[in-house]
């Protein structure tokens, strides 16, 4: 095996690390990642937080939790979550009840801060580089090496191209590490684009020393805009016509809210409505059978693997394809080249030819024809006496 596919292979994942570990610490852009033995356990295996609890106060100051950093305790109407490092806040509606599953793509912070996001685009980056050397040495296996070789012709020293032979075996080797490689890249991103994490993101409203009162933020949580306004302390009024008065206590005896009763009967009364809700239905049906069923398994715990059916069909394919990519180069340039026999330093004559011609090379088991040459007819001169003029005339 040729030693630039050996190092290429070798120096791979090396480097790959190494890249994805400088720009992790460049940046600080550590998220979820405490120590460097798990920015490198990243590398291998991509692994995202399961939850991610955001927090900006009043002050301007943006708090960011991950996992076991922080902790609901429930009372009979509000929740407090505490944090290991002493901070505590008190709200109305849990982490686990706003929050929203989304992926490491989408597990943004605000600017400036760390977040999955940065590491996930971070570790593509580095990935890509491991990518890139593996499909360097691929590349050099299929085709066959060209060298050079001294040859003698007439006393002189010539330097010949010399077509080398394909090694099977580094065809075999690059052809299994570019699966592997490819599999790798692509499995990942499919893992990391899964809704995985549960993402809250929660503003500061009030502080009663020592908590600080906190509610979820409307459209990056379950939270709705009325229950938000109420939150705040924003009056709702509603103005409510006398012939839908006894239609409207009945929805609120079912839904258990004014508010949101009056909302159904103001949707109710646009003819639009129904068009509009076939259509969000229609779209959830398709999100659902896009995304699959993750996200609702991740919610109610029972989300036990990584291997999800996205991620086997996409190493099937990877594989076959990286396979059947081998298998025909390995065919295609396996039986088809006649190297030439280096293993021999004896040289051989050969005529000289004209300028800015190719000159021939014969290998040394190759009977060379001798040179002809046309030995041009000897001249004959033929030497006759001079004879006298004719005599003149009368």
């Amino acid at each position: 095996m040729r030693l630039e596919i050996i190092i290429s292979l070798f120096l791979s994942i090396p480097v790959g690390v190494l890249f994805f570990t400088v720009l992790i610490y460049k940046s600080g852009n550590l998220a979820h990642l405490r120590r460097l033995r798990e920015v490198i356990g990243f590398f291998f295996s991509p692994s995202p937080p399961e939850r991610m609890l955001i927090v900006q106060s009043l002050d301007g100051k943006t708090s960011i939790f991950y996992d076991d950093e922080f902790e609901e305790l429930r009372t009979e109407d509000r929740v407090l979550v505490k944090t290991i490092y002493g901070d505590q806040y008190i709200t109305r509606v849990s982490p686990s009840e706003a929050s929203l599953v989304v992926s490491m793509f989408d597990a943004k912070a605000p600017a400036g801060y760390p977040s999955p996001f940065g590491v996930a685009w971070r570790w593509v980056v580095a990935a890509a580089i491991l990518v890139y050397f593996i499909y360097y040495a691929f590349i050099v296996s299929i085709f066959p090496p060209i060298y050079t070789q001294e040859i003698m012709v007439n006393g002189e020293v010539y330097n010949v191209a010399v077509q080398g032979e394909i090694d099977p075996w580094e065809i075999l080797v690059t052809s299994v590490c570019m699966t592997l490689a490819f599999s790798f890249f692509l499995t990942n991103i499919v893992r990391m684009n899964d809704n995985s994490i549960k993402y809250a993101w929660y503003h500061s409203v009030g502080i009663n020393p020592p908590h600080e009162i906190v509610t979820p933020i409307p459209g990056i949580s379950t939270l709705s805009l009325t229950e938000y306004l109420v939150q705040l302390g924003r009056e709702i009024n509603i103005v409510i016509p006398d012939e839908v008065r006894d239609l409207l206590m009945r929805i609120k005896e079912k839904v258990g809210s004014i508010q949101l009763a009056a909302a159904i009967l103001a949707k109710l009364a646009m003819s639009t409505t129904w068009r509009k809700a076939l259509a969000y239905v229609l779209r959830e049906k398709m999100d659902l059978v896009i995304a699959g069923d993750t996200a609702a398994r991740i919610r109610y715990g029972t989300y036990y693997g990584v291997f999800t059916k996205k991620t086997i069909v996409v190493m099937v394919i990877v594989a076959l394809i990286s396979f059947g990519m081998g298998y025909a180069f390995g065919n295609a340039y396996g039986f088809g080249i006649a190297p030439a026999n280096t293993t021999s330093t004896s040289t051989a004559p050969a005529t000289i030819q004209q300028p800015n011609t190719t000159v021939p090379y014969y290998p040394p088991t190759t009977t060379v024809p001798p040179p002809t040459t046309t030995t041009p007819p000897p001249t004959t001169t033929n030497i006759t006496p001079a004879q006298p003029p004719p005599p003149p005339s009368g």
